[in-house]
């Protein structure tokens, strides 16, 4: 049985079995902290999304679990201390995921040095960190030594504790692990709309990987469609208090070698904005910026200004500028930020980031807004409004995360259960960066020892969207690695 028969197979059963408790459409930060609580609770559930699970903007964040020193300036003290509380979770629960990493926060004065050391006191004691890894003053020559070569005007500074983490690699290894022991996932399934049922709710749809109508039966649902949630739910026939905003986040990927600093850099900007140069994954990730955006793209794209916006950065703080060979990879990510109607006016950075929970009808309730660090709370909310007083009990502890597994070696086709618990897999990015934890070598050999780049995908992908995600994927590689050659078809 190939994976186009098991994914009908499937569905199949999806639609022969009773009504589940929950169905989560959402297949993002939102929708893994939903199913996570509903996984240790012991809640039957149904996960589907429109696209891949995690191919939308959260896979494409900062990389980071942080507090979010910038929303103390902006007097957000509950919406930072529950981070925090979440990040010491995450660093705990699932560590093959998540990095402790240290932070320097430039100080230009002296009176600028004590405001930030008043405010991360109070980021560490929320925390609940240890001695040795609160934060810590840094005269010149401490400063320098951990940002040699610094170019900005202060020379002096705190270091402090946040951590980076795996978005993508934490997502796919949760879904995949959840779907091992039980079906749960349908991804590339739109929603089209939500029917009342007696006691439970028809979630109908289209299966856009052959066209074919969709549905499915569960006693509650709970949208965590992330940027598209409140046009998804005025197609659904339902209305919303709230507005978004939508503000992308574009960052860059440099080589390892393009400097040589031993800790990562946070800096202050203009309007309550942050820019960042994170060590990750032996390379920089440096970002970001917040532009506004009238409609919600698809695929988000870097900006011509944005990218000019964080090279000047660069070369401000770091005293040179990336060339061509230094930037492996730019890619842009999406807040959706939540205001309530009527209230428009404000500037992006200025938006609460506090996630939302709204229902709309008994049994139907939305997650809005809120960022990773804090998505498994997201979830408890959610279920709370949805369950309330019937809530379960957890009974299970939360499963423990293997990493993904590597890219067969000189194979030229992966066999049919790999589809049972990573469904359907439409483009390079969906299996080789979604799927395995490979890095950039293993991937370049597998394209150079297949015989038929295309021979275990599905055949509805049109020709020329293979060949351009061909094309785009091992640009991105040849980048990575250095030129090795190309890969012989």
């Amino acid at each position: 049985m190939n994976g186009v028969e098991l994914r009908k197979h499937r569905i199949q059963g999806f639609h022969q079995e009773p009504p589940r408790q929950l169905c989560i459409i959402g297949g993002g930060a939102t929708g893994a902290g939903v199913a996570l609580e509903a996984w240790i609770r012991g809640i039957s559930f149904y996960w589907i999304t429109s696209g891949d699970i995690g191919q939308g903007t959260s896979s494409r964040s900062t990389k980071l679990l942080h507090g979010g020193i910038r929303y103390l300036a902006q007097g957000e003290f509950s919406l930072v201390k529950e981070a925090l509380r979440e990040r010491q979770w995450m660093l705990k629960t699932y560590p093959n995921f998540c990095t402790k990493q240290r932070f320097i926060l430039p100080a230009q004065n002296f009176r600028q040095a004590i405001t930030y050391r008043l405010g991360l006191w109070w980021y560490d004691q929320k925390a609940g960190l240890p001695k040795n890894e609160r934060h810590k003053y840094l005269n010149k020559e401490q400063f320098l030594k951990a940002l040699p070569g610094f170019n900005g005007k202060a020379k002096k500074g705190l270091s402090y504790l946040d951590a980076t983490f795996a978005d993508q690699g934490f997502l796919s290894a949760l879904w995949m692990q959840m779907d091992a022991h039980t079906p749960h996932v349908l991804n590339h399934i739109r929603v089209r709309g939500l029917k009342a049922a007696g006691n439970t709710w028809e979630i109908q749809g289209l299966d856009e990987l052959d066209g074919a109508p969709f549905c499915l039966a569960a006693n509650h649902v709970l949208n965590a469609t992330g940027p598209e949630s409140i046009k998804n739910l005025e197609e659904w026939g339902f209305s919303c208090p709230h507005r978004m905003v939508w503000s992308q986040g574009s960052h860059l990927l440099l080589k390892g070698n393009f400097m040589d600093w031993k800790q990562a850099l946070v800096v202050p900007v203009n309007h309550g904005r942050v820019f960042f140069m994170v060590p990750w994954q032996n390379k920089w990730l440096a970002g970001t910026t917040e532009v506004v955006l009238n409609e919600f793209p698809k695929i988000p794209e870097p900006q011509k200004e944005e990218v000019q916006e964080i090279l000047d950065s660069i070369e401000k703080y770091v005293g040179k500028k990336p060339n061509k060979e230094d930037i492996l990879w730019q890619f842009s990510g999406i807040r959706p930020l939540v205001y309530l109607a009527g209230k428009s006016g404000k500037m992006a950075s200025s938006i609460s980031r506090k996630h939302l929970v709204l229902e709309h009808a008994p049994g139907v309730v939305s997650l809005l807004g809120g960022k990773w660090t804090i998505f498994r709370q997201m979830g408890e909310d959610g279920l709370k409004a949805l369950f309330k007083e019937k809530l379960p009990p957890i009974i299970k502890d939360y499963p423990t995360l293997e990493p993904l597994p590597k890219i067969p070696k000189n194979k030229t086709k992966i066999n049919a259960p790999f589809y049972k618990t990573c469904g359907a897999a439409l483009f390079p990015d969906d299996l080789l960066f979604r799927r395995f934890s490979s890095g950039f070598e293993d991937i370049l050999d597998y394209l150079n020892h297949r015989e038929a780049w295309w021979s275990w995908w599905w055949p509805q992908a049109p020709q020329e969207e293979k060949r351009k995600e061909k094309e785009r994927l091992t640009a991105y590689l040849f980048k990575a690695l250095g030129d090795q050659g190309q890969p012989q078809d």
